[in-house]
């Protein structure tokens, strides 16, 4: 080697080195063994052990049990077929417990090039996704029990399971105000270690519930002796030290307290307590009077309503991490409704359709920024991670029954009338009707709206776009009918 080729490979690896420092990732170079011969990391804080500890070894060998062995499998599977393998594992660290994802990827010689990315931030974003979409699904339980039965009993024995499973408080249970005697009564109880144990009625401003319903507020206490302060001396067995009671209110009535318990010290978040108030408003709702049906229905629309508005939030906070789409989900959700309608399709189909239409961008919550927020194209790789958003958005979406029948357009709306679409290539009327009048919607607003890859074209370069596209992404009959819904609306 002379010495310019020397000083050219020199700067060659301080360019390497700088462009690894740039990034958090950790990468590690093994032998087909699984032996770590060389290391970088861009943030040495996240390593499990220096390297004077892991080098020369196997990095199955250095890593616990479970770990390790998912490891082992990961490297033998990359070698012997020539694909990426993914382990997503969680790891104790000097800095604390993380969770990272390994992607191993063959080299050459038969080596194996790890790269490990630390996940902890996004895997903390989709579990809080996940913990609203799960509540969500409880309180539609609910309120299905609501609406099925009259049975109060069957009622609270829903409800109290959904708290227990939610919360994961150790009991609940519901006190019912009885006017005639102006106490609150047991009704139901879950969780309890003496289930036989029957509270004595509580006369109202008497213990902590009897508080709540006076103050006609949320109650809070904890404390070793809180059994006995709560109800009667008996329940002091039970073991409670943490104790949080919500009364039960009804257009200003009082129907009773509903009251969580906690064997250990525990506080709520802002999202639990909204979510077991949430909860007492349902209670309050199904012990009503005889006027329950009519307020049940009531009830019915407006929490849809607040499901909408939780699945807006959603969608503007998608907008939100991408900044060129802001205001986007809501506008196509609007004309993807007005176009549907247009073309025929009945009012019980256009309210899936359209928290379909605001949830289409959900999959892009399992893409990294350093992929979604690329300035410049994307490599063949990050190409295939871009279309796996439709895997994700069914994932997320597909365990939530309510939101099953929305899911044609997150799951289809990248597929294309020719069969060259993704994820599955379906072609024609395969696709769902409301995933193709969804694609033409979003092209429209995409075109006409200004990107970092593109201008906003015109109305009239928008329209020849999609008219060009007609029969090979588009269904050619939505492409006529979304032609001829926006001339009105330009001719306005």
């Amino acid at each position: 080697m002379t010495a310019a080729s020397a000083k050219d490979t020199g700067k060659a690896e301080n360019h390497l080195d700088a462009i690894f420092r740039a990034f958090p990732d950790l990468l590690f170079h093994l032998d087909q063994d699984g032996v770590i011969l060389d290391h970088r990391a861009g943030d040495p804080a996240l390593l499990y052990m220096p390297p004077e500890q892991f080098l020369g070894k196997k990095m199955q060998d250095i890593l616990p049990g479970n770990i390790g062995e998912e490891v082992r499998k990961a490297i033998a599977e990359t070698t012997s077929t020539g694909r990426i393998t993914i382990v997503k594992y969680k790891l104790e660290i000097p800095r604390g417990e993380r969770w990272f994802e390994a992607r191993f990827v063959l080299a050459q010689d038969s080596q194996v090039t790890v790269v490990i990315r630390d996940v902890t931030e996004h895997r903390g974003v989709v579990e809080r996704l996940q913990r609203q979409l799960n509540r969500l699904a409880a309180l539609r339980s609910v309120d299905a029990a609501i609406m099925s039965s009259f049975d109060i009993k069957i009622t609270l024995s829903v409800v109290l399971r959904e708290i227990v499973n939610q919360l994961k408080v150790d009991a609940a249970d519901v006190l019912l105000f009885n006017p005639l005697n102006n106490s609150l009564e047991f009704a139901a109880g879950l969780g309890f270690r003496h289930p036989h144990l029957q509270h004595s009625p509580q006369r109202i401003g008497q213990g902590y519930a009897g508080k709540a319903v006076l103050e006609r507020q949320a109650v809070q206490a904890s404390g070793a002796n809180l059994g006995a302060l709560v109800h009667s001396a008996d329940s002091a067995r039970e073991g409670f030290v943490s104790y949080h009671a919500v009364p039960l209110l009804m257009k200003g009535e009082i129907k009773g307290v509903l009251e969580v318990y906690h064997r250990a010290p525990a506080a709520f978040t802002e999202g639990e307590a909204e979510f077991l108030n949430m909860i007492a408003g349902h209670i309050a709702i199904a012990i009503e009077d005889s006027s329950l049906f009519n307020n049940l229905q009531r009830s019915n629309v407006e929490m849809t309503r607040a499901y909408d508005s939780i699945i807006e939030g959603w969608s503007r906070a998608m907008d939100m991490r991408d900044q060129e789409t802001d205001g986007h989900s809501l506008r196509v959700a609007e004309r993807t409704v007005n176009l549907a309608r247009q073309m025929g399709m009945n009012e019980p189909d256009l309210v899936h359709l359209r928290r379909g239409a605001l949830l289409h961008d959900l999959g892009k919550l399992g893409i990294p920024d350093s992929i979604l927020l690329k300035p410049g194209p994307l490599t063949e790789a990050e190409q295939a991670i871009m279309r796996l958003q439709p895997k994700h958005a069914y994932d997320l979406l597909s365990p939530m029954e309510y939101l099953r029948p929305a899911l044609d357009i997150p799951y289809c709306c990248h597929e294309k009338w020719d069969g060259s679409g993704y994820p599955r290539g379906l072609q024609g009327e395969q696709i769902p009707l409301a995933a193709r009048i969804f694609a033409v919607v979003d092209a429209w607003d995409a075109l006409t709206s200004a990107r970092s890859y593109h201008p906003a074209l015109t109305k009239a370069e928008a329209r020849q776009q999609i008219i060009s596209e007609s029969e090979t992404r588009f269904d050619p009959v939505v492409v006529m009918a979304f032609l001829a819904m926006m001339d009105k609306e330009l001719s306005k």
